[in-house]
């Protein structure tokens, strides 16, 4: 969108209220967070919005098996799963600030550049 025509206090309401829409939902990602379970329901796992790993579970049951390999990647599918879930979550939180076209797979999630960015703009738009 070319704003070439507006002046400098419309723009800088503009991006103030772009940057405070992000900090509004960067507040609530803050709660987000995700679990699965294994199929076996011997491995659980949690994770945050950041898809960080919060609690990994593992009942004392997976050791009756002593194929390390497969429990392994038992593992790691259990997380990925939460890690997947919690994506979900998060790309419905903010999908009302993307465009529309917009998809959980092609969208970085991650706000901290963008307010960045708009902090620049906005210091800019001030010493234009």
């Amino acid at each position: 969108m070319d704003r070439s025509w507006c002046r400098p206090d419309e723009l800088t309401l503009d991006y103030g209220k772009i940057r405070d829409d992000l900090l509004a939902v960067q507040g609530k990602l803050a709660a987000v967070e995700a679990s699965a379970e294994s199929g076996s329901g011997l491995i659980s796992a949690s994770v945050d919005g950041r898809g960080e790993l919060l609690e990994l579970r593992l009942d004392p049951r997976i050791y009756r098996d002593t194929d390390s390999a497969a429990l392994a990647k038992a593992i790691t599918a259990t997380i990925r799963e939460a890690v997947s879930q919690a994506h979900d979550q998060v790309f419905e939180l903010t999908k009302h600030t993307l465009s529309p076209e917009k998809t959980r797979e092609d969208t970085d999630l991650g706000f901290d550049r963008v307010l960045h960015g708009l902090d620049r703009q906005l210091e800019k738009s001030h010493w234009s």
